[in-house]
């Protein structure tokens, strides 16, 4: 079997992670910011990838899987 055979596919994102919590804007965790202000951002702290997850999580039930990705 070739490689061009083989689809590839991302691992699905878990049902709890950043992706689907009101802090994450796509790429920063916002909870530390003040009124959403871009200006707290602390990159070191604030980065955030779609399937890390904190114990501050906080789902956001308008954002479907199909939708984020």
């Amino acid at each position: 079997m070739n490689k061009e055979e083989i689809p590839f596919s991302d691992p699905p994102l878990p049902e709890k992670g950043c992706w689907n919590c009101l802090s994450f804007n796509g790429d920063f965790c916002t909870k530390d910011w003040n009124n959403m202000d871009e200006c707290y951002k602390v990159a070191w702290r604030d980065e955030r990838k779609p399937e890390d997850c904190c114990d501050d999580w906080r789902l956001d039930d308008t954002i479907n899987m199909e939708e984020f990705l």
